[in-house]
């Protein structure tokens, strides 16, 4: 995927070790992995079966990392772990799930180790009550995030009578407010376009009311670039256009400051493209480079004269 296709992530569920199922008892049943670990015994292996089942994981995700950094050093690799590492963790947590033991899923490794760009643990409880507060893991989880991103799973899909869209903007100002988090990740898509709750509604006006890039991740690397060198080209239909040259591979995106009607805005549009029309009371531009890996040039400044 990521040598044939133009992605800018490769991101991973929280599926590893398969969640247990019960018997008509109500007993959890394990999976069944005994032959490749009775194998792995007669070969003189020691580990526990469930630390022996975090190493497969582990080398998953760690292999998984290295080989998208060999193909595209710039696209991101994430995952969306189960919301609790385990357990009592931090104190006052509980869950009846322990991803660490049951999933073989070391989430908090994988961050330390710097197997991810990003993680979005799957924040999906409101911000009280305490077992499972969702302030609670935030704060945990952009404890152990050593500088990569934190980017909160955010279950906009349990809006409903129990959750408001109210919850929804709690949770991202309480975010916004940690220097540690740099973004969210909502679950799921569907009740987002969906508009439930109102939630797109109440973001358009208010949080999400003006465009933002995705975070810069500097520990990728990648060269900076020029400013583009801007001209204005016409008035198509009254609005004024403007136009530059092609930018290098690296440019994402082209970031676009316009003055109008006495008030300045703000647009991203692809770097593949290089024209851009404004509201039609235009006065000043100024525009920017945007790389995949998160520099931004210097903007280049153009006042159209009437």
């Amino acid at each position: 995927v990521t040598k044939r296709y133009d992605v800018d992530g490769i991101h991973m569920d929280d599926y590893f070790y398969p969640y247990q199922v019960k018997d008509k008892a109500g007993n959890k049943i394990d999976f069944s992995d005994n032959a490749s670990y009775g194998a792995y015994q007669r070969d003189g292996g020691r580990l526990d079966r469930r630390a022996w089942r975090r190493t497969h994981v582990d080398a998953l995700v760690s292999q998984l990392y290295q080989a998208v950094k060999a193909t595209k050093p710039w696209v991101k690799v994430g995952i969306s772990p189960f919301g609790i590492w385990r357990p009592g963790v931090p104190s006052g947590i509980e869950a009846e799930l322990d991803a660490y033991d049951e999933l073989a899923a070391d989430a908090r490794k994988w961050m330390q180790q710097g197997w991810l760009d990003y993680s979005s643990p799957q924040l999906y409880w409101p911000i009280e009550p305490r077992k499972q507060s969702f302030a609670l893991l935030l704060d945990w989880w952009a404890s152990q995030s050593r500088g990569r991103h934190l980017w909160p799973g955010i279950a906009v899909a349990r809006i409903g009578q129990q959750r408001n869209a109210n919850e929804i903007l709690n949770q991202i100002t309480l975010a916004r407010r940690d220097r540690r988090v740099s973004g969210q990740v909502f679950w799921n898509l569907n009740a987002t376009l969906s508009n439930k709750g109102g939630i797109a509604d109440t973001l358009k006006k208010g949080l999400y009311a003006n465009p933002a890039l995705v975070p810069g991740s500097p520990w990728l690397g990648g060269r900076r670039v020029d400013p583009p060198k801007v001209s204005f080209r016409r008035f198509l239909k009254g609005r004024p256009e403007f136009t530059w040259g092609r930018g290098p591979a690296e440019v994402r995106f082209w970031v676009v400051q316009y003055q109008a009607n006495g008030r300045w805005g703000a647009d991203s549009i692809p770097g593949t493209t290089n024209t851009w029309s404004g509201p039609p009371n235009t006065t000043a531009v100024a525009v920017s480079a945007y790389t995949r890996t998160g520099y931004l040039s210097p903007p280049t400044t153009l006042a159209l004269q009437r």
